[in-house]
């Protein structure tokens, strides 16, 4: 907040905090999801206050917030894979409603850090949750043409199959 204070309140312009800032700050806060959550929500209110000078959010901070998620203990495996689940949607909805940019859309790797947080879990319909976050992956890839600009950014790949896979193993045991 430092940083923030010197730029908008003393308009020093060599302090300005941009996303290689917001993106050390979220990384730094990896076991403890809640206030990487924090600084994202921060962020993109900034940059809908401040549009021309602010940090824009994109998905390498939503993926950190997600990976928070998923190494934080306090919140427990079963909540943190209901939560990626919820940022994930949340955020597809904000970008249908033109509130968010296309950089900001859940990728691969989104989608993959919440298919593991179920995985990971324990809960009784894990597996069955990570199958369905991986076919919604399947379903929102095929529904892509080739000239949208999002196209190919949630193309399941090897790790979200082995994944899922994974989830259903942890299940059988």
């Amino acid at each position: 907040h430092r940083m923030e204070y010197m730029y908008y309140e003393k308009n020093i312009s060599r302090v300005r905090p941009d996303e290689i800032t917001y993106g050390a700050v979220i990384d730094a806060f990896r076991s403890n999801a809640t206030r990487a959550e924090g600084v994202l929500q921060h962020m993109k209110s900034l940059s809908i206050a401040n549009p021309q000078t602010a940090a824009r959010p994109t998905v390498r901070h939503f993926n950190g917030v997600l990976a928070a998620l998923a190494n934080s203990s306090p919140l427990g495996a079963a909540d943190a894979a209901i939560r990626a689940e919820q940022l994930i949607q949340q955020t597809e909805e904000e970008f249908d409603e033109g509130n968010v940019s296309s950089n900001f859309l859940p990728d691969t790797m989104s989608y993959n850090i919440a298919i593991n947080c179920w995985a990971r879990s324990g809960r009784p319909l894990a597996a069955e949750n990570a199958e369905k976050i991986l076919n919604r992956m399947e379903r929102k890839y095929q529904s892509f043409k080739p000239t949208d600009e999002t196209f190919s950014r949630v193309r399941p790949d090897a790790v979200s199959f082995n994944t899922a896979i994974a989830a259903w193993s942890r299940t059988a045991k």
